[in-house]
């Protein structure tokens, strides 16, 4: 099984930032996800990398708190947020609330495809 520590040291993912605590990188990952709703945590299996550009979130990211919260309720391997198209960077309190809840999440740069982690993952 793969960890989320052995995604990240693909050179493929070498541009991610991780935003969140690192001692949760030996979660396990099982499938890539991705998604543009509040509510996929309803729809995802556990273990799974949850990708979003948090498009719904650009006018008021304090909403992805409750996001987080559910997708930890589900057992999410990490949250990866693609900045630069919806949204420039990740609020501070935001990601100070993600490193609270003890979730992995991360930041990629406009420039990479989502497609790719299917691929490479």
């Amino acid at each position: 099984m793969t960890t989320l520590e052995q995604l990240l040291d693909l050179p493929r993912f070498s541009d991610l930032e991780i935003l969140s605590a690192h001692k949760n990188l030996e979660r396990k990952v099982e499938s890539v996800e991705i998604t543009e709703t509040p509510d996929v945590a309803n729809f995802i299996p556990k273990n799974a990398i949850v990708l979003t550009t948090a498009m719904i979130y650009k006018d008021d990211q304090s909403k992805m708190k409750h996001l987080l919260d559910t997708l930890v309720s589900k057992d999410v391997a990490a949250l990866g947020i693609k900045v630069g198209r919806f949204i420039d960077d990740i609020d501070q309190d935001v990601v100070d609330y993600a490193r609270r809840l003890m979730s992995p999440s991360s930041k990629s740069p406009a420039a990479n495809h989502w497609e790719d982690c299917y691929t490479k993952c």
